[in-house]
């Protein structure tokens, strides 16, 4: 049902937790929740797992397409911190009325079961609503009273299921904003571009060009990382990176000083998409094209 042997539990005990960024670091807190509001949350993570009938691999050019979610190992999980800080659960501060009503939330979760046999359902998305009104009231016995405690809406789908070992990717655009996209995150481009350069060496001031694109770029950040995890990054030689550029009508000379990759402004676009095999003639109209998302065939 799932993709790997271990089931998602959704029994044993369940906390709430919401979560906010400071920095690079992300800050939760623990909501007491009654009965009632338990067993709904219960009920939408129990639907959630029930969901998960047609898996796919996740990368980060995959569209979910017709698939019900994509999977993951916890190594997409770039955002550390968020993780590690949900998975606290019961030992989380309670939240204070102040802190619901004046942070900017990143998500809320439900955490359901314990160590090992534990699972965090994610939604990207406050669950507070109308906390920034100066004032919020609401009609009991035909008058209006005034209320003060800030007001929680949940919906009944979630974004993420995370174990300790996998992640089931219900929403990819929220899954990324959470964990690949977070400033804890930004912070790690340079270490990434450094790695590649390692296999794919790049003239001075190349390399600067790229990991500025990366922090401003969501596009091609994505785009990068899924070059990253590509095998044949770390094969490619001066020699067949040529032979890719002719191969695609554009001149070596204009993208590589000897056997250095030069990236700029100008080219870095293309550069990746190079890189990624995005690139592609029809087979009928020989029209060359560029590929936004791809996945592979079996």
């Amino acid at each position: 049902m799932t993709g790997d042997d271990v089931p998602i539990t959704t029994e044993g005990a369940l906390q709430l937790i919401v979560a906010w960024a400071s920095g690079k670091q992300s800050i939760g807190r623990l909501v007491k929740t009654g009965n009632e509001v338990e067993e709904s949350l219960r009920s939408h993570a129990t639907s959630a797992v029930e969901s998960l009938t047609d898996p796919a691999p996740y990368s980060p050019e995959t569209d979910l397409e017709d698939n019900t979610h994509l999977v993951a190992n916890t190594e997409e999980l770039l955002d550390t911190s968020l993780v590690e800080e949900l998975f606290k659960g019961a030992s989380l501060p309670l939240a204070t009325q102040d802190e619901l009503r004046t942070k900017t939330l990143l998500c809320h979760a439900a955490l359901i079961g314990n160590g090992t046999n534990s699972a965090l359902f994610v939604k990207k998305r406050s669950p507070i609503q109308l906390a920034k009104k100066s004032m919020v009231a609401q009609l009991v016995n035909g008058t209006l009273d005034q209320i003060s405690s800030p007001i929680f809406a949940f919906d009944n789908k979630y974004d993420a299921i995370i174990t300790t070992n996998q992640v089931y990717i219900l929403n990819k655009t929220a899954f990324e904003g959470l964990f690949r996209d977070s400033a804890a995150v930004l912070s790690r481009t340079r270490d990434w571009v450094d790695e590649v350069s390692t296999s794919v060496p790049m003239t001075e001031g190349s390399a600067d060009v790229l990991d500025q694109t990366l922090r401003r770029n969501q596009f091609l950040r994505r785009k990068f990382l899924a070059v990253k995890g590509r095998p044949h990054i770390r094969t490619m030689t001066p020699d067949s990176l040529r032979e890719e550029i002719r191969r695609h009508g554009y001149d070596p000379a204009e993208m590589m000083n000897e056997d250095r990759l030069t990236i700029n402004g100008t080219n870095v676009k293309l550069v990746l998409q190079i890189l990624n095999e995005d690139l592609f003639s029809g087979g009928f109209s020989s029209d060359r094209f560029a590929a936004g998302s791809k996945r592979s065939v079996q």
